[in-house]
C-alpha cells in the first residue's frame, strides 16, 4: 500500500502545526507514505525533493482546487500510489478530521479494494434544494481532507471549474444572484455560510473578490462529490461509516 500525499499550503504562518500533524497521523499507520507540498503562495517556486517531501509551485487560481489539480497532476507523473489523499492547511479549522480517526488505516484499505472516495460527508443545516445546473448537491464530501483510490483519479479532476463554468457563474455578487444556473436554495446556503457561519465570515457586498474565490471553492468542493458519483464511483462517509451511491 503506497499513500500519495498533496498538501495545498497558502499561509504558513497561519496554520504552522498543520503540516506535522499530517504527518504525525500517517506516521501511526506505518503505511508507504510521500508527500507533495503545494505552494501556493509561491507560483514560481522551483521544485525541491527532501526524501519523500517533494516541494511544488502552486496554482491559486482556483484556490486550494487548482493547487490540488497541479499536485495531482504531479502525483500522475512522478510518484507511484494507490491511494491519494488531498488537505489543505487549514484542516483543524473545523475540528477533528479524517485523520483522527481510529479505523484510518483501514478506511485506505477500503478505498483501494472498492475504489472509494471517502471523506466527512457535510449536508446544508441551512438551506434545502441545493441544486446547480440541475444537479443535486445537497450533500458533499468536506474537502480539507478526504481521500481516494488512484483508479478514481484517473477519471475525477478535483479543479471542475473550467468544466462546469463555475468562473463565470461566480463572477460577481449581482451575477450570482441573478443566476438561473444555481438555485435559490444553493444561493441562500452560500451566502449565509459566508457571511453568517464561515470561520472567516465576512460581508460579500464588501468584498466581491473574497466572495467570487469562496463561492467558487464551495461550489467545487460539492461538484467533486457529485462528479465522482456521476463517474459511477461510490463515497463512503468517514464519520456514519455508510456508503453512498
Amino acid at each position: 500500500m503506497k499513500i500519495a500525499v498533496i498538501y495545498v499550503q497558502y499561509d504558513t504562518k497561519k496554520y504552522p502545526d498543520s503540516l506535522p500533524y499530517i504527518v504525525g497521523q500517517l506516521n501511526k499507520t506505518n503505511l508507504d507514505t510521500e508527500y507533495v507540498i503545494v505552494d501556493n503562495l509561491r507560483e514560481k517556486k522551483e521544485r525541491e525533493i527532501f526524501g519523500v517531501f517533494h516541494i511544488i509551485a502552486g496554482n491559486n487560481k482556483n484556490w486550494e482546487f487548482s493547487g490540488w489539480q497541479k499536485g495531482l497532476d504531479y502525483v500522475k507523473k512522478n510518484i507511484s500510489h494507490d491511494v491519494i489523499l488531498f488537505v489543505n492547511d487549514s484542516l483543524k479549522s473545523y475540528g477533528k478530521t479524517l485523520l483522527d480517526d481510529n479505523k484510518l488505516k483501514d478506511m485506505f484499505y477500503l478505498s483501494k479494494k472498492h475504489n472509494l472516495l471517502i471523506g466527512k460527508i457535510d449536508r446544508s443545516l441551512i438551506s434545502s434544494e441545493l441544486f446547480f445546473n440541475e444537479r443535486d448537491l445537497s450533500s458533499w464530501i468536506c474537502s480539507n481532507c478526504f481521500t481516494g483510490s488512484s483508479e478514481i483519479f484517473q477519471l475525477l479532476n478535483v479543479d471542475n471549474t473550467d468544466l462546469f463554468n463555475v468562473n463565470e457563474i461566480t463572477q460577481d455578487l449581482k451575477l450570482f444572484i441573478s443566476s438561473k444556473e444555481i438555485s435559490s436554495g444553493l444561493k441562500r446556503h452560500i451566502y449565509l455560510w459566508l457571511s453568517k457561519y464561515w470561520h472567516s465570515a465576512f460581508n460579500p457586498e464588501s468584498d466581491e473578490i473574497l466572495f467570487k474565490n469562496k463561492a467558487k471553492a464551495i461550489i467545487n468542493e460539492m461538484l467533486l462529490t457529485n462528479r465522482a458519483i456521476e463517474l459511477g464511483f461510490r463515497v463512503f462517509d468517514s464519520k456514519s461509516k455508510c456508503i453512498h451511491d
